[in-house]
């Protein structure tokens, strides 16, 4: 989905880019790392061409949930006639992980837990008082 030029909630798996060309890829170049997804090269990919002209990443481990992550694809990947493309880079950011991370609380016990901490907090407070050294 794309809101104002922004590409949001891409899915945590099974994710497939595919990046058009005007010419047909040379092979040898769009299977060597000239190609990144996520940060640091942090994502594992795999690469295949359709047609010569389509280059489909396929990322092969699950991305974090609210992430943002670039697709780099580097002015190293050159056509079959010796076509030079520009660096390519397009930012993404993956959706929500459904998967709760901490334990559901009622409305009541949550309050319970706030004014406990609260009360801590402030009981720190006035028995070690800030000296103001």
């Amino acid at each position: 989905m794309t809101t104002s030029g922004r590409v949001v909630n891409v899915p945590l798996s099974n994710l497939i880019l595919e990046v058009d060309f005007s010419a047909q890829l040379t092979p040898i170049h769009y299977k060597r790392q000239y190609t990144s997804v996520g940060a640091a090269r942090a994502s594992r990919f795999f690469l295949t061409s359709n047609l010569g002209t389509k280059l489909i990443i396929s990322v092969l481990q699950p991305l974090q949930g609210l992430t943002r992550y670039r697709l780099f694809v580097s002015d190293q990947v050159a056509g079959e006639a010796g076509e030079i493309f520009t660096t390519y880079i397009k930012e993404f950011y993956s959706t929500i992980d459904p998967v709760t991370k901490f334990p559901v609380v009622s409305d009541d016990e949550l309050l319970d837990i706030v004014q406990k901490q609260t009360l801590k907090f402030f009981m720190t407070l006035v028995i070690r008082p800030v000296d103001g050294a």
